[in-house]
């Protein structure tokens, strides 16, 4: 691990510890310790994880040099080691070509993630509900959750949960208005993101520009 400008930023080039900072799934149990100071016992709560598998977790990432011991808590027999971040931010620079592997891990990771929640949401309605296959009024081939052969289902009705889960695969843009769409997903992300409140949401906004010789349905 090597140091950069500041001392409290760390360049990560080894790949088992990048590998922890860019695996969703990893990350998960890494993060407690990011920029906080933290016992084996704290994190292993505030991960669901058992005491014994958040200590070998935190040994591991001693080992590949993410975490230092900041102090040591005095107390009847043992003392409690307190471990911290080596450093407040942790930067994975990306050498070569995009790690697809990678992508495609972490992705895996959000979407079932993502499934589980709109389950959730869902609860027992899903076991009535459908998914409808069609062309739009434009033409654009649409599925849907749906009530019926005829009758899509409307998240945004008043005693609804509030979700939305909608892709679209065939939305034309020129590039001013991509970057305006772009910047108002943002804000919008923002605005809400510092609200704060008592039920955990998952947000995810994909706007990414497809290359010419990409396949796409007719």
């Amino acid at each position: 691990m090597e140091a950069a400008e500041s001392s409290s930023v760390y360049v990560v080039r080894d790949p088992e510890a990048a590998r922890v900072l860019t695996d969703a799934a990893q990350l998960r149990y890494f993060a407690p310790f990011l920029a906080q100071d933290r016992t084996i016992a704290q994190v292993a709560e505030e991960t669901g994880s058992k005491l014994n598998t958040a200590y070998v977790r935190t040994r591991r990432y001693l080992e590949l040099g993410l975490l230092r011991v900041v102090r040591e808590e005095k107390r009847a027999g043992r003392a409690v080691k307190v471990y911290r971040s080596v450093a407040d931010v942790l930067y994975v620079p990306l050498a070569g070509p995009v790690d697809l592997e990678n992508y495609l891990r972490w992705n895996g990771f959000w979407e079932r993630e993502i499934v589980k929640g709109l389950l959730y949401a869902h609860g027992e309605g899903s076991r009535r509900w459908g998914s409808r296959v069609y062309r739009d009024a434009e033409g654009v081939l649409t599925e849907s959750l749906a009530l019926g052969p005829r009758e899509d289902y409307d998240p945004t009705a008043p005693g609804e949960p509030a979700m939305f889960n909608r892709f679209h695969d065939s939305m034309y843009l020129d590039y001013p208005d991509a970057k305006a769409f772009q910047r108002e997903l943002d804000a919008l992300m923002r605005k809400y993101g510092s609200r704060g409140g008592a039920q955990r949401y998952i947000v995810r906004f994909n706007l990414v520009p497809v290359p010419e010789d990409a396949e796409v349905i007719p």
